[in-house]
């Protein structure tokens, strides 16, 4: 329970600083249970998805992102986290 706990509030602050610094329409928040559900990494974490209006990606992605452009996000998330 401490655990999830921490999950939890973790997901929080990660929300918080999504919507900060990239503004989505909405943010889909998910977590998956084996691999019928849609599992793919095999411990508990949660999926903090950000929606935009006209942009339909689903619960994963099939395109991978521009890696410059997500160390450039993550280094932007870091900084609104603090």
């Amino acid at each position: 329970p401490e655990a999830l706990a921490r999950v939890a509030s973790n997901s929080v602050l990660m929300t918080k600083a999504l919507e900060k610094v990239i503004a989505p329409d909405g943010l889909g928040i998910y977590q998956f249970n084996r691999a019928c559900a849609g599992q793919t990494v095999f411990h508990y974490h949660m999926h903090l998805i950000p929606q935009f209006e006209g942009k339909d990606i689903g619960i994963h992605s099939k395109q991978a992102g521009d890696p410059e452009q997500l160390a450039a996000m993550a280094e932007q998330l870091k900084a609104a986290i603090q």
